[in-house]
């Protein structure tokens, strides 16, 4: 809704805030080389879950770990995003209704990610009555739910059975177990822990469903002192009983998942614990176990918590066949590892060749395509194919299309070539090939740590763009031309620290972090700096490192920045830090000190943000609160709150992640992107928080860069990449009004008079 409200205040026409700009992807969808050993090599983020439509065997849905879910109906050519604004697109489980295939259910779950356990908002589910066209979405699990799991029966608007897993490995039960509900998802009550139901009260790792018995689920509680087993369900999840055996049952406790799957008679439930694995089988219906022969040597990572599942073969009649995938070969290129497994001969078959012919790395969901027989691995590169799994393998094929899931920790808005680059989740640093191209190219593997960019300080048609892997790992410049491309090949820089008699950072510094904050200075181009325990200068691109200041054990750099002018007059000696520990440190001149704006204590900072045009302004973001100053020259800096309403008006924004700051006239705005979108507010409203434009998915905002230059604000998301929007300053620019009369409250205004016109959603 559209609401047009008018005062009298000056000689023009101000609009402020409009909201209905639209949000432009820049992909990436998908990285074109990848890492993968398959030709073409594409990748995207993780998929967790897969679904074959049983009607369709063209159709495929994809359930991506913060992306939402996606269909193709032409086998993974191309993908079209289902639940981009339903509330979430962090997808804790994601299911047929068995006695509708067009009927779908999926649940928000926030502890799959690899990125710390991060995602979007919980506590709800959703579902489809048309293939995925439309969804309902309800709110009615306990506040803090994060779903692990969802089944469904007789689905409908307020009728039919919903079951949900919820798990987020604490011991708050209150949000943790089964959750049954028969009116559609109207209301539901919580089976673990209930009088009668059999289940104890736990979390549980997830719900599996029998293929062919609609009534038949499964579950494994985690986190307990006590109750460890495989439970059975024969009546749509109402009461259970345990039915694993007692050697079974004792592998249970510490495991980082255990997975089950159901097909028919037969029923195998897999047990990670570090680097062990345990498969065991029943063959008629969870009633008696028998070990499997061999253990498969799919996690030498030991990451099963997130790299972990198994299916029993559909089209195998004797249900002996089984599919398993882990986490990653431990040797380059670090592939994916996945099995056939023979539980008559108890043996597992590698289906990878590691450099060769293997998917991504880091498995998490399996199908088997029931007409082609093709199997079907979702991992934290998308959605891989593979021919002929229950023979001679084939070939390994990337089927992302134009997924566009991926995970980014960080990304910087080049001002030179006005295209975006960034880190993302086991999938490296990337970069945007060309203006209005969402084909992505790889720079460097690994985990993409923080980046940043800068203008070339001798030619300004190029720029230094920084970038490295997890732990500063294959730390690296890049220069790149006005259109993108690279100049020459990527530069190591040295980052020897002064003073330490030669030392590189990795050789002077035990703290550095996985993903530590970098920084380059728009004043002086020359400049670089990195975050640890300690903040580092550089001053000729990062061959040599100053320790400008050791915060001291305990404490970590969040943030740095170091974009001073006043003006169009460069301050580079201008440096402000924000550590783990919620204090905030600022250098004012040449040759001075770091000094804590000690009036700060808003608590960690997530993110803070200098103006543009005055150094002394800034916003800080922590977890909970948005402050700002705009003093930092006085002797005493003070701090006012601008939280206002962004978390009490608008529940889906959950946590800040990310701040931004600039000023159009004699306005200040600034921007917060935080679990569920960017969110804005102004000096002539400070505090009245309102989302900002249309169209970007309900996905968390990591990152957030204005480049001022460009006037672009551009933002990277956890799972569904990097968006901008551009001639930002329009929306807050005055506006001529043309000289006619005005009606205010019904009153005539005469000419010469002028307006001030706000539009909110």
């Amino acid at each position: 809704m559209v609401r047009w409200m008018w005062a009298v205040v000056a000689a023009a026409v101000v609009a402020p805030v409009a909201f209905g700009q639209a949000w432009v992807s820049l992909g990436p969808a998908p990285i074109t080389n990848g890492q993968t050993s398959t030709t073409p090599a594409s990748v995207s983020g993780a998929v967790a879950h897969i679904l074959i439509d049983p009607s369709s065997s063209s159709t495929y849905y994809a359930g991506t770990v913060n992306g939402g879910v996606w269909k193709s109906t032409n086998s993974g050519t191309t993908w079209t995003p289902l639940t981009d604004r339903i509330g979430s697109t962090s997808v804790g489980g994601l299911a047929f209704d068995p006695t509708n295939s067009n009927t779908l259910v999926t649940g928000f779950g926030r502890h799959r990610s690899s990125y710390y356990l991060e995602g979007g908002r919980v506590g709800g589910f959703a579902y489809s009555l048309n293939g995925g066209t439309s969804w309902t979405t309800q709110y009615t699990l306990p506040t803090g739910t994060s779903v692990s799991g969802v089944a469904a029966r007789g689905l409908g608007a307020g009728t039919g059975t919903v079951v949900v897993s919820a798990n987020d490995r604490t011991t708050t039960y209150s949000r943790n177990g089964i959750f049954r509900s028969t009116n559609g998802g109207t209301s539901f009550t919580q089976i673990s822990g209930g009088t009668g139901t059999g289940l104890p009260a736990m979390g549980v790792f997830g719900v599996a469903e029998n293929a062919t018995n609609a009534a038949q689920l499964f579950t494994v509680p985690d986190n307990t002192s006590g109750a460890y087993s495989v439970y059975r369900s024969n009546d749509t999840g109402s009461t259970w009983a345990a039915v694993g055996n007692a050697t079974m049952n004792a592998q249970i406790p510490g495991a980082s998942t255990v997975k089950v799957s159901a097909h028919g008679n037969t029923v195998v439930v897999g047990i990670v614990a570090g680097t062990t694995v345990n498969v065991w089988r029943s063959g008629d219906g969870g009633t008696n176990w028998t070990a499997w022969g061999s253990a498969p040597a799919s996690n030498p990572g030991g990451q099963g918590l997130w790299h972990f599942n198994l299916i029993v073969d559909p089209t195998d009649a004797t249900g002996n066949r089984v599919y398993l995938t882990g986490d990653a070969t431990q040797t380059s290129p670090f592939n994916g590892r996945i099995y056939r497994g023979d539980f008559a001969a108890g043996t597992w078959t590698p289906l990878f060749v590691n450099g060769s012919n293997a998917p991504h790395a880091d498995g998490r969901s399996l199908a088997v395509n029931p007409t082609t027989g093709n199997l079907l691995q979702g991992n934290d590169g998308g959605i891989f194919s593979l021919p002929n799994p229950s023979g001679t393998f084939g070939s390994w094929a990337s089927i992302n299309g134009n997924l566009g899931t991926l995970e980014f920790h960080s990304a910087a808005f080049d001002p030179v070539s006005r295209v975006a680059f960034g880190g993302t989740q086991d999938n490296g640093t990337s970069r945007q090939t060309a203006v209005g191209n969402t084909a992505w190219n790889l720079v460097i593997g690994g985990d993409g740590a923080q980046v940043a960019v800068v203008t070339s300080p001798t030619n300004a048609a190029q720029s230094l763009r920084y970038m490295s892997a997890q732990f500063l790992n294959s730390f690296r410049k890049g220069v790149y031309d006005a259109a993108g491309a690279p100049v020459g090949g990527l530069i190591t820089p040295s980052l020897t620290v002064a003073g330490s008699g030669g030392q590189t950072i990795y050789q002077f510094d035990t703290t550095i972090q996985f993903y530590g904050p970098i920084a380059t200075n728009r004043a002086d181009g020359q400049r670089l700096y990195i975050g640890t325990r300690r903040l580092y200068e550089s001053t000729d691109q990062g061959n040599n490192l100053t320790v400008v200041r050791d915060f001291g054990a305990g404490t970590l750099l969040n943030v740095i920045k170091a974009d001073g002018f006043s003006g169009t007059t460069a301050r580079p000696e201008v440096l402000y830090a924000g550590t783990n520990t919620g204090q905030v440190w600022v250098r004012k001149d040449t040759g001075g000190a770091m000094v804590q704006l000690t009036n700060y204590t808003a608590g960690a900072v997530a993110d803070l943000a200098v103006q543009p045009t005055d150094w002394r302004h800034i916003v800080v973001g922590s977890g909970s609160q948005v402050v700002r100053s705009t003093n930092v020259d006085a002797a005493t800096p003070t701090f006012t709150t601008i939280t206002g309403n962004l978390f009490t008006a608008n529940p889906g924004f959950g946590t800040l992640f990310s701040v931004e700051t600039a000023r159009f006239g004699t306005t200040d705005v600034y921007v917060a992107g935080g679990r569920d979108g960017v969110y804005v507010t102004t000096s002539a409203a400070l505090g009245t928080w309102t989302e900002f434009g249309t169209g970007l998915p309900d996905v968390v905002v990591t990152d957030m860069d204005y480049d001022s230059v460009n006037d672009v604000l551009m933002v990277a998301t956890l799972g569904r990449g990097v968006w901008t929007v551009p001639d930002f300053s329009s929306y807050f620019a005055p506006v001529p009004e043309p000289a006619t009369v005005l009606l205010v409250a019904g009153a005539a205004l005469g000419l010469g008079g002028y307006a001030r016109r706000w539009r909110a959603g």
